[in-house]
């Protein structure tokens, strides 16, 4: 009897200990990654931000390279295909693969006419200048609950100038400069979640392909030169291999008009220009610390570029005319405090489960 005794308070004991361990699986990032401090405490100013692109500039080929970029869909329940039957878009819209990105969006982009925020199925714009930067879904918010200790959770104001603000922190990951100061592009508040299709994204990076995890560059990258491309044919790059795409819609880089694409050597160079635009416009001219090796600059760490790597970063194509329409549905969208400091619903279900499991132990005693 004793023994029996014993083995059910054992037993109840364990389960009690089990359900206090699912709680704190559900709360706790018990594998978050060590991060490196930062250099400066008072990081966040336009000066700054200047010295993150021109350590860019200075050391670009000691950056980070090889097998090191994230690839979308690789988690449980990151990939899908749509529309399904049930959707109002089946039967109209022909079945495609999608993945779950994250967005650092901007104020007035919620209810943009040209990829707008609210929840729902919505186009993909055909304009070059609306183009969305993604992250993959949750990266983010793991990378900023990593440096828990660099922001203030009572900073709530998105516009504080404060470098202890989570907003200004979520920008920098991103190479962004969260201010309407130039250089900046303005506030950027918010993070959705979204489904898109995967062939709308390309990489930042000499490989354009989503599906390739390697970080590699052009030989020489620091000038406008269609040249700086030749030599690189081990890569196998991307430049003629687009998918469903036309002419127009290939003119992606801000700045570059179409009739220049065209100019400079049509569609198939397309993605050459769109990079060497990218660098001579923001990180030659200090103005944007672009990486240019498929994943953003977290310039947080000034010029410290062995830390510097952020998210890996994707840029959504335009939609290209009646056959290439892209899609994306959004599947939430929070101001980046609640986004980073409110679970995931998997990660809340968990901690409900935990919750309900040891009272359940308790009342059988």
């Amino acid at each position: 009897m004793r023994d029996i005794l014993t083995n059910r308070i054992t037993s109840r004991f364990g389960c009690g200990i089990l359900g206090l361990l699912v709680i704190c699986l559900g709360s706790v990032n018990l594998f978050a990654e060590t991060v490196p401090p930062l250099p400066n405490a008072d990081w966040f100013s336009v000066g700054n931000y200047g010295l993150a692109a021109q350590a860019i500039e200075d050391k670009f080929d000691m950056m980070a390279k090889g097998e090191i970029l994230d690839v979308p869909g690789e988690e449980p329940n990151s990939s899908r295909i749509w529309p399904v039957l049930g959707d109002p878009e089946f039967g109209v819209v022909a079945p495609r693969e999608q993945v779950k990105m994250s967005f650092m969006f901007p104020v007035g982009q919620l209810h943009a006419s040209d990829n707008p925020m609210t929840k729902g199925v919505h186009e993909v714009s055909t304009k070059s200048d609306f183009a969305m930067w993604l992250t993959v879904q949750g990266k983010l918010r793991s990378y900023l609950s990593d440096r828990s200790d660099q922001w203030d959770p009572s900073i709530t104001d998105y516009k504080n100038p404060s470098s202890r603000s989570i907003f200004n922190r979520g920008a920098a990951a991103l190479g962004m400069f969260n201010s309407d100061q130039k250089p900046g592009f303005g506030y950027f508040p918010n993070v959705a979640d979204l489904w898109i299709d995967a062939d709308s994204l390309f990489r930042t990076s000499l490989y354009q392909d989503w599906q390739n995890s390697e970080s590699a560059t052009p030989q020489e990258p620091k000038t406008q030169s269609l040249e700086n491309w030749n030599g690189n044919e081990e890569f196998e790059p991307w430049l003629n291999k687009w998918p469903n795409m036309d002419g127009a819609s290939l003119a992606l880089a801000r700045g570059i008009p179409i009739e220049d694409v065209v100019d400079q050597g049509g569609a198939d160079a397309a993605y050459a220009n769109w990079y060497n635009d990218w660098w001579v416009a923001n990180t030659q001219k200090g103005n944007f610390p672009w990486t240019g090796h498929g994943y953003t600059y977290d310039w947080a760490y000034l010029d410290e570029v062995d830390n510097g790597q952020g998210l890996t970063e994707f840029v959504v194509m335009p939609s290209g005319g009646d056959d290439h329409v892209f899609y994306y549905e959004v599947i939430s969208h929070h101001n980046t405090l609640e986004y980073v400091t409110i679970p995931e619903p998997s990660s809340l279900l968990i901690l409900l489960m935990g919750l309900v499991f040891v009272p359940l132990q308790i009342r059988r005693r």
